[in-house]
């Protein structure tokens, strides 16, 4: 299944829909991300920034690499919770998410 976010009906994140491969980026728009419009247009400034070859963010639960094509989420408290994308498809998704999330 492929990952989708879907506007939500009562005013509140998007909804997320991904196969078992995309579980830990669910997961981490669901609990670092949420409906904070400020966070997520950080991360998609630090994805833009051409200038910069790599960055890192804690949160409560995961970290994120930002390097210059790819991207990793990393659980703090779980060496086997990881993902890996690209850089392009993680700022299309802060995007959407951001379109929905300032329509709150």
């Amino acid at each position: 299944m492929p990952f989708k976010l879907i506007r939500s009906n009562d005013s509140s994140a998007p909804i997320i829909q991904c196969g078992e491969e995309e579980k830990v980026l669910k997961a981490f728009f669901e609990t670092e991300i949420q409906d904070d419009a400020v966070f997520a247009q950080h991360l998609l400034d630090l994805i833009l920034a051409s200038g910069c070859m790599q960055n890192e963010l804690s949160g409560n639960l995961y970290n994120i690499l930002i390097f210059k094509k790819k991207f990793t989420i990393e659980n703090l408290f779980d060496d086997d919770e990881t993902f890996t994308g690209n850089k392009t498809f993680l700022k299309k998704t802060l995007q959407q998410w951001l379109s929905f999330i300032d329509q709150i």
